[in-house]
């Protein structure tokens, strides 16, 4: 598929598109809660709700090719059944390969449209007035209304659990990769999702995280391993993107 923007390096300071922060971690990690505490003022690219759209897709030729592979049952009435696919993938490896190579471009084309969105449009959204509604954590509000949360202009977000494993990273100009300790990444999952440990921790091993090896791009860990979201995020996360070289 033919993407809109060279995937191989992100565009210079001479682009018109957006510089790409790249959000990752683990399962458990907290990357959703933070990107959506981020989301006000920044905007932020979901890969994971993207990969499942390829699923309702009105181009019958992706639909058709994943009942092939994953079997004609991940439709019932119409409808993509995403615990029983969730279960086949993670449990084939194999499967998981083949179903990547047919969404992963999915989702690069599906980011490129959404990025270009942004190229003439002011970096970052306005922040929230008191009282409005808002997608961030309720605890991360009370944080969003001090100017240190304002991120600097021109930058958006690409959520992805598998953002470095897979190169989604090449889209990127810089990573922010939200961290926690195993245990507790466990918990949060159980608690979460309700599904068996064992299965956790399948889809765990299958996340292996190359962070303490990672150098394609500037990199900052947050560790997210307390309740609620650290007043320090914002400006450390803030000093980081503009230490960032154009």
């Amino acid at each position: 598929m033919d993407l809109s923007f060279d995937t191989t390096l992100p565009p210079g300071s001479n682009s018109s598109l957006p510089r790409v922060l790249g959000i990752t971690g683990g399962i458990g990690a907290g990357k959703s809660y933070i990107a959506g505490a981020l989301a006000p003022f920044m905007p932020v690219f979901d890969c994971d709700r993207s990969a499942k759209t390829i699923y309702s897709s009105p181009n019958k030729a992706y639909t058709d090719a994943l009942k092939a592979l994953l079997g004609p049952d991940i439709y019932q009435d119409g409808a993509p059944q995403f615990k029983l696919i969730a279960q086949r993938l993670f449990s084939q490896p194999e499967l998981l390969r083949r179903a990547e190579a047919l969404i992963h471009p999915y989702v690069r084309e599906e980011f490129a449209r959404w990025r270009s969105q942004f190229a003439t449009t002011p970096q970052p959204a306005p922040a929230p007035a008191e009282g409005n509604s808002s997608s961030a954590p309720e605890d991360a509000l009370r944080v969003l209304g001090h100017q240190s949360a304002v991120m600097p202009p021109g930058w958006v977000g690409l959520e992805s659990a598998i953002l470095i494993e897979k190169g989604f990273d090449a889209l990127c100009h810089a990573v922010l990769y939200i961290d926690a300790p195993r245990d507790l990444r466990l918990q949060r999952v159980e608690a979460r999702d309700g599904a068996p440990r064992r299965a956790i921790l399948r889809r765990m091993n299958a996340q292996h995280s190359l962070v303490t090896t990672y150098s394609a791009r500037p990199l900052l860990v947050f560790s997210n391993d307390k309740p609620g979201l650290s007043p320090s995020f914002f400006p450390l996360l803030r000093s980081f993107l503009e230490s960032v070289p154009l």
